[in-house]
């Protein structure tokens, strides 16, 4: 029996390249390694991310045992991740209706930032298993260092 693992990242997609827009930088390149090292290892990784674009399809094979997988969360189009928090909602219910739609059973999420954090703390009493979540920065660290 493998892994299987669920990652979100509301607000970025592993699939956008680094300095191609406002979010996109160390958080994608870090989550696309970190998955296709995990999928080369035997574990099947998920990674949920807001759709924003009508012509990327809804399922990305990454890598073996990687798929990133573009949930519907407001507007099929970018949005600043500070508007994102009011369609959290409609992420986490369009993540679980993917998952029953495919018979879909994690053992552990992996969340990326807090908005990614908040939905998966949803999910994961939901669904009983345990939630690990990552910062990467915090915005009022990077405030201070940089006034």
């Amino acid at each position: 029996m493998s892994l299987s693992i669920a990652m979100l990242s509301v607000h970025t997609s592993p699939l956008d390249t680094p300095g191609r827009t406002r979010d996109a930088g160390g958080m994608n390149v870090y989550m696309r390694e970190l998955a296709s090292e995990l999928g080369h290892r035997h574990t099947n990784v998920d990674i949920f991310t807001r759709w924003t674009n009508k012509n990327t399809p809804r399922v990305v094979q990454l890598s073996p045992n990687v798929r990133v997988i573009h949930i519907k969360a407001g507007a099929l189009s970018p949005l600043h991740k500070n508007d994102l928090y009011q369609h959290l909602p409609e992420f986490i219910h369009n993540i679980e209706a993917f998952s029953r739609g495919e018979d879909s059973r994690y053992d552990v999420l992996h969340s990326h930032y807090w908005l990614s954090g908040v939905a998966a703390s949803q999910l994961a009493l939901r669904w009983d298993i345990p939630h690990v979540t990552m910062f990467h920065t915090l915005a009022r660290l990077k405030q201070l260092a940089n006034p």
